[in-house]
């Protein structure tokens, strides 16, 4: 990024190959507190094919969220 004020160089990644593939599986969960209340609940599972030189493939998260209905 260069402005006229100062510069910066952000880097490189050195272990990403050029092609790769990429799989997410995952289930939603909801649950009702009230009719205008909801709580997400989203475990997903997600799997990286031929994307690093080294290094993990595949990760394992739960993603949550609070809904509110006006």
């Amino acid at each position: 990024m260069s402005t006229p004020a100062f510069t910066t160089d952000f880097g490189e990644a050195q272990n990403l190959n050029e092609i790769s593939f990429s799989a997410n599986l995952g289930l939603g969960v909801y649950y009702n507190f009230s009719p205008k209340i909801r709580l997400n609940l989203e475990p997903m599972f997600k799997y990286q094919l031929n994307t690093f030189d080294h290094g993990n493939s595949h990760y394992f998260g739960i993603y949550s969220g609070l809904s509110y209905q006006f």
